[in-house]
Formats: C-alpha cells, sequence, structure tokens
C-alpha cells in the first residue's frame, strides 16, 4: 500500500486488524481462549477446483492439556483446528486478485464493505468430511470456501475499480460509456449490421472460450476482455448480477476439451483468440479488433455474454 500519510495508514492497519480477527469472532471469542490455547499452523494448501468452484484450506490444532476429559481435549483440538483452517483461508483470500489493479487485501484499504461481507462469507465456510485425529494427539481439520461467496463481493457494479484500467472516452460510433461498448439508440447505424458475424451465420452459441494460453494471464474474480484500444468489450459490467453471484465473470481452463465439456458453455461455443494480456497483474484479455466486433454484435443478438458462459483458457 502506498504511504499517504500516518492517519490513512493507521486506517489501513486497523481495517487489516479488524480483518484478521474475523475468524476468532466466528468461534465464541470469549471461551476460545480457554479451549484452545495450543495452536499449531499449517501451511497454506488452498486449491481452486474447476469443476466444483471452491477453495479449500487445512489447519491443525492440539489439545489443551488444562482440560480433564478426552472429550474435551479433542473438542478443543477440532476447535483450534477449525480456527487456524479459516485464519489460513483469510490469509489466501486476501491474496486473491479481483482486478488487475486489485486484491481483496488493496480492497480493504479502499471499501469498508469489503469487511463486512468477508465477515458474513467467512461465517459460512464449511468443514469437509471428519477431524483426522493423528498420532501425535493433534487435529487435521478442512474446511471449505465456495467461489459464490466471493463472487457476492462483486455484486455492486464495479466495487473496486474494475474499469480502472480501461479507456474512458466519449461518444463514439459504437456508442461506448466510461470505456465500455453501449449499443446505440433505434434509427442508429446499429453495428450488427456491420459485424462478419452474426446469429444467423455463426448459429446459437452457447458460450466463449478465449485461449489466452502463452500470455501467462493470471486468473481474477473480475477480469476484462478489451479491444486494442483497451474498451472493455465483457466484463463485470455487461453480466447479470445473478450470473455473476453464482458462477462468476469467467471461468479457467487448461485443456480446449475440458472447457469445451464444461457446462457453463458445453453445447456449440464460440472460440477467439487472445492477442495479448493487459493490466498491472496480467488478468485481463486483448483480442482483435474483429472479434471484438463480432462479440458486440453476438452481445445484442444472443445472451451467453451476459449470462457470464465465458471461459478462458490459461497456461
Amino acid at each position: 500500500m502506498p504511504y499517504r500519510g500516518p492517519y490513512c495508514y493507521r486506517k489501513w492497519q486497523f481495517r487489516r486488524q479488524r480483518l484478521l480477527r474475523i475468524v476468532v469472532m466466528i468461534l465464541n471469542p470469549a471461551h476460545l481462549h480457554r479451549l484452545c490455547v495450543h495452536v499449531m499452523k499449517k501451511a497454506p494448501t488452498a486449491v481452486l477446483t474447476g469443476k466444483t468452484e471452491l477453495f479449500t484450506q487445512s489447519g491443525i490444532g492440539v489439545p489443551n492439556p488444562k482440560l480433564e476429559t478426552d472429550a474435551q481435549k479433542n473438542f478443543s483440538a477440532v476447535r483450534a483446528a477449525t480456527v487456524v483452517a479459516q485464519r489460513n483461508l483469510l490469509e489466501t483470500i486476501q491474496g486473491i486478485q479481483i482486478t488487475s489493479n486489485t486484491t481483496v487485501e488493496s480492497g480493504i484499504a479502499q471499501n469498508d464493505t469489503i469487511v463486512t461481507r468477508l465477515e458474513g462469507t467467512l461465517k459460512r465456510s464449511q468443514a469437509i468430511g471428519k477431524p483426522s485425529f493423528l498420532n501425535d494427539g493433534s487435529v487435521s481439520v478442512v474446511v471449505r470456501y465456495f467461489m459464490s461467496d466471493l463472487n457476492a463481493l462483486l455484486v455492486s457494479r464495479d466495487p473496486y475499480g474494475a474499469s480502472s484500467g480501461s479507456k474512458s472516452q466519449g461518444p463514439d460510433p459504437y456508442g461506448k460509456k466510461s470505456g465500455v461498448y453501449e449499443p446505440k439508440s433505434a434509427g442508429g447505424n446499429s453495428p450488427n449490421k456491420e459485424m462478419p458475424v452474426s446469429s444467423a451465420q455463426g448459429g446459437t452459441y452457447s458460450g466463449l472460450i478465449v485461449d489466452a494460453r502463452g500470455l501467462n494471464i493470471k486468473p481474477a474474480l473480475s477480469p476484462k476482455v478489451l479491444d486494442g484500444e483497451g474498451n472493455v468489450v465483457y466484463g463485470v459490467e455487461r453480466t447479470d448480477r445473478s450470473f455473476n453471484i453464482s458462477q462468476g465473470i469467467v471461468g479457467y481452463a487448461k485443456n480446449p476439451e475440458s472447457a469445451k465439456n464444461n457446462t457453463r458453455i458445453k453445447g456449440n461455443p464460440l472460440t477467439v483468440k487472445a492477442v495479448k494480456a493487459s493490466g498491472n497483474a496480467s488478468t485481463d484479455v486483448v483480442v482483435s479488433k474483429e472479434d471484438s466486433e463480432n462479440l458486440l454484435s453476438l452481445y445484442e443478438s444472443q445472451s451467453f455474454l451476459r449470462e457470464g458462459r465465458v471461459i478462458v483458457l490459461v497456461d
């Protein structure tokens, strides 16, 4: 975070400390110190799975030796392990890229709302399976966190300046506004008439595959597809909010066949080739002028883009 004076720095530190206390507050802070005195940390092992779209994190806890019965000791170890797993999960979430310019952690400094939203979503993180009781007496717990909970953070339009990296200009032949293409009003020259690909020519598409292999694209919660001038062709601004929450802006895959068989776009997906990466963190993709015009036409004539049926192929 850039230094902006003592007041701003203290405010940022306060928000960060508050967020780090969220997991502890989840599990009854009044008694937590008595039940979970001894805690062992395990390195974060978060996994994002393309099929189930969830993160998993593990934690290890040891029983409190001051407790009398085995049941109490086991319970204290499970509670301690759960706290560690959720804390590791929080640390992982903080490093997730939201846009090319913003991570969850930096978003905390920009927006108080993210702290409140994370409190609610972390409370819903669930344990996977039963606790594993290890030979040394410690207990291992794995918790899961669904992508839909993170996507819910994007329910408001552009909450972290998602379009701040895109080009903003005045009106142009496509009627774009603030760097986002908008349809022309009735009676104007509709771009649909000039596009090389239309619904009739290309059929009805079930989704879009953006082949960005070889460009070192990094996954993000709210990436964008841009034209060569930096204008947004596809992104959070052009999708339905309900789909944003349920499945995110895009999906990611490494294999073309697995992408085509993904239920998100399965059927007759359109494939376009990205020409370069864009943004500070290389989360956005740039497509050719022809492809951007094709997508603009299809956005008006078909629904798959508004429904977020987009998968990006990465290395």
